[in-house]
């Protein structure tokens, strides 16, 4: 882990890193290992709006219902970027769109905070 407490794993996600994941998950790396604050690799590449990767790690096992320290789901992170296509995803997966993070706010509560309409639509 690096000095911000994430693994290959993580940061490969970060970057949009597809070929490199895909490596480490066929040789044994955790899909839902927690990093920092809490975020698993789903959520970090459903903030970035890498719908190849969520597809990916869903299908290896990712959680969608995994929350971090403060309670955001990789669809509140998915949401909160505006990456409708993510959401989308996610909700066919059927990620939980009632759940509430720390403050109390659903995905779409943070959706509509940030204006994104098309977001707010798949949410409804």
């Amino acid at each position: 882990k690096n000095k911000n407490g994430n693994g290959p794993l993580m940061i490969a996600t970060k970057y949009n890193q597809f070929l490199t994941i895909k490596y480490l998950i066929e040789n044994g790396a955790n899909i839902n290992e927690s990093y920092h604050s809490g975020w698993s690799p789903l959520m970090m590449a459903s903030k970035n709006g890498n719908l190849e990767i969520v597809k990916y790690l869903i299908l290896n096992g990712g959680l969608i219902h995994s929350q971090n320290d403060h309670g955001w789901t990789p669809l509140m992170a998915a949401a909160e970027g505006g990456h409708v296509d993510v959401v989308n995803y996610l909700i066919q997966c059927h990620a939980n769109v009632n759940v509430r993070n720390q403050n109390g706010w659903t995905s779409l509560m943070i959706a509509s905070s940030k204006g994104y309409v098309s977001v707010v639509k798949e949410l409804l």
